[in-house]
């Protein structure tokens, strides 16, 4: 319906892009650093010589290790920021339709489908005025109701939090994204009660917009929404809640 310009996202983003998104402050434990051994060549001969017959990399490795410029991506919308960057953008917005490959650590809650540290993602990233990325979200909101009622979803759309936020100021963002209804949760039904998140409404104000001096043409620093889904979730409840049997699909 937004006729959203498709986009492809590289797998690795700039350690410094992920601080400058707050990820790295609020998100530390689920980073994914992408690390290459220091181009010495004592230290590659000597890499070489400890594992001639070893059938793992031994604990000495990090230590040979640059320290990281890149992280593999944990949310395929921080480079959509990061390539506007010091732009200003026309006054009727852009929005972007993006797929890509994401990562995060999650450590001991990695199990099946719900929770991977390699996963897919789809986001619709609407960067323009407060009130038109809002007008979108709204809508957007309307038609995943919708989405829901055609597939037979047991679930519903709800105001949530980021559960996970470890940042010194993790209760003041988690209040604020519960009274101003910041983020909007599409919760779907697993057998026994279970809920999992497959996808969210999140409204960024113009956080991003200040992070990068991207600014709307007339309206100064640019508000963002992505809408974001993750499509093993997807899956997995699907799965959950219909079957494997494709002759009982709704």
């Amino acid at each position: 319906p937004w006729n959203a310009e498709p986009l492809r996202t590289p797998t690795l983003i700039p350690s410094h892009t992920l601080a400058r998104c707050d990820y790295l402050l609020s998100f530390p434990h689920n980073v994914t650093f992408a690390a290459h051994r220091r181009e010495e060549p004592k230290v590659i001969d000597e890499f070489r010589a400890r594992h001639q017959t070893a059938d793992n990399v031994d604990e000495k490795a990090l230590a040979d290790m640059e320290r990281p410029e890149a992280c593999l991506s944990p949310a395929v919308c921080y480079h959509v920021y990061h390539l506007h960057e010091n732009q200003t953008l026309p006054a009727a917005g852009i929005v972007y339709g993006i797929c890509g490959k994401c990562f995060r650590y999650e450590s001991s809650n990695l199990k099946d489908l719900r929770r991977l540290w390699d996963f897919t993602m789809r986001e619709v990233v609407f960067m323009g005025k407060r009130d038109d990325v809002l007008m979108h979200r709204e809508k957007s909101i309307g038609m995943m109701s919708g989405f829901l009622n055609t597939h037979r979803l047991a679930g519903e759309i709800r105001t949530a939090s980021d559960p996970f936020f470890i940042a010194a100021d993790a209760v003041s963002k988690t209040y604020f994204q519960l009274s101003s209804d910041s983020k909007f949760e599409v919760s779907l039904m697993l057998p026994g009660g279970v809920r999992t998140a497959v996808g969210s409404h999140n409204y960024h104000s113009d956080f991003f917009g200040r992070a990068f001096q991207t600014d709307v043409e007339g309206a100064g620093a640019m508000h963002s929404v992505c809408v974001a889904f993750g499509l093993e979730r997807w899956v997995y409840a699907f799965l959950m809640q219909h079957g494997s049997d494709l002759s009982k699909w709704p």
